[in-house]
């Protein structure tokens, strides 16, 4: 994760939180396929851009869910501070 940092005038700062993950297709140590897991990971960091890598859209590994899609619509639903 990377958090910058913009002067935007002599008072304003904008501050950004990015995190950069990738997923392994959903994958953790485990090697279980857990994408709620994956989601309450990236709630937890409460970036403002995510980036994904290795998220699987339509492939057989992982039954052809759209891993982007099911993530986002976790990550909507869940309570946010």
């Amino acid at each position: 994760m990377w958090s910058v940092s913009v002067a935007h005038g002599e008072s304003d700062t904008i501050r950004l939180r990015v995190l950069s993950y990738n997923i392994h297709h959903g994958e953790g140590v485990d090697r279980k396929i857990d994408l709620d897991r994956i989601a309450r990971i990236m709630g937890d960091v409460k970036s403002d851009i995510l980036a994904l890598q290795e998220a699987d859209q339509r492939v057989s590994r992982n039954k052809r869910e759209d891993q982007p899609t099911v993530l986002a619509v976790i990550e909507s639903s869940a309570p946010h501070e």
